[in-house]
């Protein structure tokens, strides 16, 4: 299976834009679309096209956030192609990228409580889930960038 992360541009922004999610997952996801426009507009936004063979089949987005951490913001497959190992194959190319930055110490991720999906995700890739506050509707996973 040959995954890569790749630039998003004028050549492939319509295929990324179009991917779609399962139904259940709509509101769990914030779109493509809207996520591309945040990528241009924070400055420390990265945001790639996640390709099977060439063709996208699911979107990644990062912010480089403060104190050597990564901020992993979205990562999305299209449902046609979830199941198949392309997020996990996703979180890798990444952890290899932030490898090759000497700054970056830490990848994380936030995401909502009630996202069992999400949650069983992150920890099979090998985050650690940090519960936080009973509260709070949010839970936090990072895991840390070997050198």
């Amino acid at each position: 299976m040959d995954i890569t992360l790749s630039h998003i541009d004028k050549n492939n922004y319509q295929a990324v834009c179009q991917l779609e999610l399962a139904k259940y997952q709509e509101e769990l996801v914030v779109s493509n679309t809207w996520s591309l426009i945040e990528s241009f507009y924070h400055e420390n936004t990265q945001a790639r096209a996640l390709c099977l063979e060439g063709k996208p089949v699911g979107f990644i987005m990062w912010e480089m956030g403060s104190d050597s951490v990564v901020i992993l913001r979205r990562i999305m497959v299209d449902y046609a192609h979830q199941r198949h190992g392309i997020g996990r194959c996703a979180i890798d190319l990444l952890l290899a990228e932030m490898a090759s930055l000497p700054a970056v110490k830490k990848l994380q991720v936030e995401y909502p409580r009630n996202n069992r999906a999400a949650k069983a995700f992150f920890t099979a890739v090998g985050f650690d889930v940090e519960e936080g506050q009973s509260d709070s509707n949010i839970l936090s996973a990072s895991m840390l960038v070997d050198k």
